[in-house]
């Protein structure tokens, strides 16, 4: 090993000596060994990264898109029972007049006559559970985005002698353990999945509000439940298939 250093690095720098020569041995092997430390940090968080953005982007917009359609079982008005009353009422003028009887005596329809609905507790559950699932993606996707940027700027080019990149890099570093971003990362696929819970929690609810059967609702319930907690749990048992948010488990 020490013959190969020789061979990679020359000669061995004198002792106590090593920190002040610019381009020192030691220096010099510090870079490489970073660099390739630097490439496999890199390469597992920027593929973290790339999924919580694509996932997390796709999982908003389908969100959005459901809770659009559900929100609109809030209006406390029914259109329909407004419809009908004007109609009601048209007849009965249109009747008046061919009958030469007064109009005055035909009762207007007003925003009294009409019947307000309360909102269903299901539905209010519904919204709330996908609002915080939206809650949650949508700010999980902007970290993913900073992510990106913190280790592209943590990524970034540096000149100068071996001992100043190599103090450039260390001071990098020593800020992304400090704000801990690693950490951050392998976070985001957790509330992710806490968001993914959420959503096939209020999905459930709308399938029984639907009308669908009761033992068909639990089959999909237990089936759903069952492939989330293996996909989450099964991971931090001994095997030698881990995701980043399993090994800390």
């Amino acid at each position: 090993v020490n013959s190969d250093y020789g061979k990679r690095y020359g000669a061995s720098d004198n002792m106590g000596e090593e920190l002040n020569n610019p381009s020192s041995r030691f220096w010099r092997m510090c870079l490489d060994e970073t660099i390739t430390y630097d490439r496999k940090l890199l390469k597992e968080n920027h593929g973290t990264l790339d999924r919580v953005l694509v996932f997390g982007g796709i999982f908003s917009v389908v969100i959005t898109t459901l809770l659009a359609q559900v929100v609109q079982s809030l209006s406390h008005t029914d259109y329909g029972q407004v419809t009908a009353l004007l109609t009601l009422e048209m007849l009965q003028v249109q009747r008046a007049m061919a009958e030469g009887r007064p109009t005055a005596n035909i009762t207007a329809t007003t925003p009294s006559s009409v019947v307000v609905t309360e909102t269903p507790l299901s539905v209010k559950w519904i919204i709330s559970m996908w609002s915080v699932s939206l809650t949650l993606s949508l700010p999980t996707a902007l970290l993913a985005l900073l992510g990106r940027e913190w280790l592209r700027s943590y990524a970034a080019p540096t000149w100068g002698s071996a001992q100043d990149r190599g103090r450039v890099r260390h001071s990098r570093y020593m800020g992304l353990m400090r704000w801990r971003v690693p950490e951050i990362i392998q976070c985001l696929p957790v509330i992710l999945h806490v968001s993914l819970a959420l959503f096939f929690a209020g999905f459930i609810i709308l399938l029984a509000r639907a009308g669908v059967g009761v033992v068909l609702v639990s089959v999909i319930a237990a089936i759903v439940g069952s492939a989330f907690l293996f996909c989450v749990v099964a991971p931090a048992c001994p095997c030698s298939f881990l995701s980043a948010h399993t090994e800390h488990l």
